[in-house]
């Protein structure tokens, strides 16, 4: 703590806003292998410099570039001025565990850091990488991380040379939890159909690790054998359907669809975020959208890890 209160001292105000300056300080600043980096960045504003493009690239890159070292970004925006689009953007391209959150108050982040520095200290893997690999006949149509928060993993490639792969870094006591839709090209076959591979690699206090499942489905005409929707499942997936909807705007359909899900969080935060946004305050609109993609918010009542 000494050393971190010195470190502030020495912080000095300049002026612009240069977002790939300090992304790029921390970076490359020196730091324990063995431990677990957070990355803060929190903004009120966009890059105010003579090249806001060359800016954004460098600062994108270098988002990048602290996820190949397992670096978690923890990216902060307040107030209404910032380019929320952008800061998202810088969240995926570090990638991990790494997300982004509006804040209304800022006086807010000292709990909120405080909380994740109490779940990174309880970390159960590091290094933790996901491949979803689709069998043949069979194509991704998406890949939804839920926790620790809600976003789309990359489908790479098309029909069953499309791949999801991420590299979610260290995973916490929050662990992973992921929705996949996979189409197949004939299921008119009764059969039991081999639709995809999972492999996960992750380091441990054991060494590395790596575990590899097939998924596979049977497919019957015979409506008896059909069982019923897992319950925690179908509102895991109706949930992340809603999320999507709050996140186009669609609040109606958000609301038809969290209720579905029984999600009564969500559907709560709907009717008094949601209504101030309805009515114009971007503060509430940018605070609902990151409380639908906050850790587990989305699930409801579903809970899951890797």
């Amino acid at each position: 703590l000494v050393a971190l209160e010195k470190a502030i001292h020495k912080l000095s105000l300049q002026s612009g806003t240069a977002f790939a300056d300090a992304l790029g300080g921390a970076v490359a600043a020196p730091r324990d292998g063995a431990a677990t980096t957070l990355v803060v960045f929190l903004t009120d504003g966009v890059p105010y410099c003579p090249d806001v493009d060359a800016e954004r690239a460098r600062t994108l890159a270098l988002a990048e570039r602290a996820g190949d070292l397992g670096l978690t970004l923890l990216v902060y925006g307040t107030g209404v001025s910032y380019d929320e689009a952008f800061l998202r953007q810088v969240a995926e391209h570090a990638g991990g565990g790494s997300r982004f959150a509006h804040l209304s108050d800022v006086s807010a982040l000292g709990a909120e850091l405080a909380r994740e520095i109490q779940l990174g200290a309880a970390a159960q893997a590091s290094e933790v990488e996901l491949a979803v690999l689709p069998a043949p006949g069979v194509s991704l149509s998406e890949v939804t991380a839920m926790l620790p928060a809600q976003h789309d993993v990359v489908i790479r490639g098309a029909g069953s040379a499309g791949e999801a792969r991420e590299r979610a870094g260290v995973v916490d006591a929050r662990g992973r939890a992921y929705v996949v839709r996979a189409r197949l090209a004939d299921a008119s076959v009764a059969a039991t159909r081999d639709v995809a591979r999972v492999e996960v690699s992750w380091r441990d206090g054991a060494g590395a690790q790596r575990e590899v499942r097939e998924v596979l489905v049977e497919l019957s005409g015979d409506a008896a054998r059909v069982s019923a929707p897992d319950a925690m499942v179908r509102a895991t997936v109706l949930s992340a359907a809603g999320a999507r909807a709050t996140m186009r705007g669609d609040l109606g359909l958000a609301r038809t669809l969290f209720g579905s899900a029984g999600n009564a969080t969500m559907l709560s935060a709907l009717a008094t975020l949601g209504t101030a946004a309805a009515g114009g305050d971007e503060d509430a609109a940018r605070s609902l959208r990151t409380r639908v993609m906050s850790p587990g918010m989305a699930l409801g009542t579903a809970k899951g890890d890797e």
